[in-house]
């Protein structure tokens, strides 16, 4: 579908309905409108002279060709994207306009060659003033609300669908957004206003423009009749629109994450069933939500997002990662000094504490083993500097805890000491367990030595032990860490080589 063949049968349409416009004015307004002297003169004068009958005739059609020929010339070269929709969007009630425009010359070349005649040859023109109005505002009502509503129909059924099909057109600056009540009340003036203007004005000219109390009683109940018409399209318009505002706040309320909005709206036709139809979506998409939140409680959002994507088939990829172990010390020890409510509070403070540093430094916690905090750095994004970011982890931990004791000893209860091991190598990490329950989790040697690097902490008597393969990782990303350590080579339970550990 291309722009210039679209505009190409848009231009037709316009011509058409232009066409359809002086057809029906000839043919049978033109009927209703009393032929006067001046009429004659000037009809003669402009048909002796077929240069100027020529141009006339052709105004209606050659002026919007002119436009439309420079509306299309700039959606078609124009280079910025958010003013061709503009442009495109805009194009029926732009070519409705330009459809118009003919008729509105010719109204003012007509208004002019009137007043030359009656100067020339001192006649009455009021009659054939009214007259060539009426023509001239038929034709341009016709105009315009035939290429309108035909345009617009088109425009949204085929061809915004096309080249905008995102949406969000209400969004684009400059758009004409005709409202509910605008086109009601076009529609009124078409259908109402003008045809029984039309019939009062033949009625007049036959009478001679004789008002008898009669007539002007029918004047007045005629006024009254169309003055309550207006009010009542004015009421079914709002009728209409109100519900429709109504819902579009609404819409916006659950774009906002406002998922307890309801419309409001009871009645029994279409936008009864709409609106129903609304809140049920807004009560489901209020469980979906509550879902997608608990979930990411239980897995941490990272893994809930990967998995939300489609990743939930067994099996994993190996891959690079950091994996931390940080376990209280002594908690059987301090849990025997205080009751099971406050180690579930100690706990949940602690926890929250330790996550607030892990999230910060781009690391996501895998599980929680009794008191102990498995997290892994690198997985399922992969980062470069995994093995940097989980020591700056550490250390944050380091001084979260400081703050958490503090509390604690506010509140008398006993202090808290943790060990942390870190250690960087190739993992599998993806879904493991069965087809009816699975965990997203990272496996192999690299988790096992972490683990055991983190039960030395005891042995060397400190809070912090970070494999060899990790602080090579560090300094490789280019920031230097003096306050490491070796402590030599360390056997590790389990493995028949001993590895070089590092004192955070």
């Amino acid at each position: 579908m291309k722009i210039k063949k679209i505009l190409g049968y848009y231009g037709l349409i316009l011509f058409a309905i232009n066409a359809l416009a002086l057809f029906l004015t000839s043919s049978f307004i033109s009927n209703v409108l009393t032929d006067t002297k001046l009429l004659n003169i000037m009809n003669e004068f402009i048909t002796n002279r077929k240069k100027l009958n020529f141009i006339l005739e052709t105004i209606p059609f050659t002026v919007p060709f002119l436009f439309c020929f420079a509306y299309t010339k700039k959606l078609v070269e124009s280079n910025n994207i958010q003013q061709r929709k503009k442009l495109l969007v805009n194009l029926p009630f732009a070519y409705s306009l330009i459809g118009i425009s003919g008729w509105f010359i010719g109204f003012i070349v007509n208004f002019c060659f009137t007043f030359y005649f009656k100067l020339k040859y001192n006649l009455s023109i009021l009659n054939h003033i009214l007259g060539f109005s009426f023509y001239y505002v038929f034709m341009i009502i016709f105009t315009f609300m035939g290429a309108f509503f035909v345009l617009e129909t088109i425009n949204r059924k085929y061809v915004l669908p096309h080249f905008i099909p995102d949406g969000h057109i209400s969004e684009i600056k400059g758009v004409l957004s005709p409202s509910i009540t605008f086109i009601y009340i076009l529609l009124y003036i078409t259908i109402c206003i003008f045809p029984c203007c039309l019939i009062f004005f033949a009625f007049i000219i036959n009478s001679g423009f004789e008002f008898s109390s009669q007539n002007i009683k029918s004047i007045i109940l005629i006024s009254i009749i169309l003055f309550l018409t207006f009010l009542l399209t004015i009421v079914i318009a709002r009728f209409y629109s109100k519900p429709l505002l109504r819902l579009k706040d609404c819409a916006q309320n659950i774009a906002n994450g406002n998922y307890d909005i309801r419309t409001g709206i009871t009645t029994g036709d279409e936008l009864g069933v709409l609106s129903d139809t609304f809140n049920d979506m807004a009560v489901s998409l209020q469980e979906k939500e509550l879902m997608y939140e608990t979930f990411g409680k239980v897995v941490t959002p990272e893994i809930r997002n990967w998995l939300l994507q489609g990743n939930t088939e067994l099996g994993g990829e190996t891959v690079c990662a950091t994996v931390l172990f940080c376990d209280i010390r002594g908690f059987t020890t301090l849990s025997e000094q205080i009751n099971p409510k406050q180690v579930v509070s100690l706990l949940n403070k602690y926890f929250s504490g330790m996550e607030q540093c892990i999230v910060k430094h781009n690391g996501i916690i895998n599980k929680y083993i009794g008191d102990a905090i498995m997290a892994i750095f690198g997985v399922p994004l992969a980062n470069e500097n995994q093995a940097l970011d989980a020591y700056k982890c550490c250390l944050d931990m380091r001084k979260k805890l400081t703050e958490l004791n503090k509390e604690l000893e506010a509140e008398n209860l006993p202090s808290i000491k943790f060990g942390i091991g870190l250690h960087t190598g190739n993992v599998l990490a993806g879904n493991i367990g069965s087809n009816s329950r699975m965990e997203y989790t990272v496996i192999g040697d690299t988790v096992n030595v972490a683990s055991r690097i983190e039960s030395l902490c005891k042995e060397y008597d400190c809070d912090l032990l970070l494999s060899e393969t990790t602080v090579e990782k560090i300094n490789n990303s280019g920031e230097a860490c003096p306050q490491l350590k070796s402590i030599g080579e360390t056997q590790i339970r389990g493995r028949k080589t001993a590895m070089n550990i590092y004192k955070g």
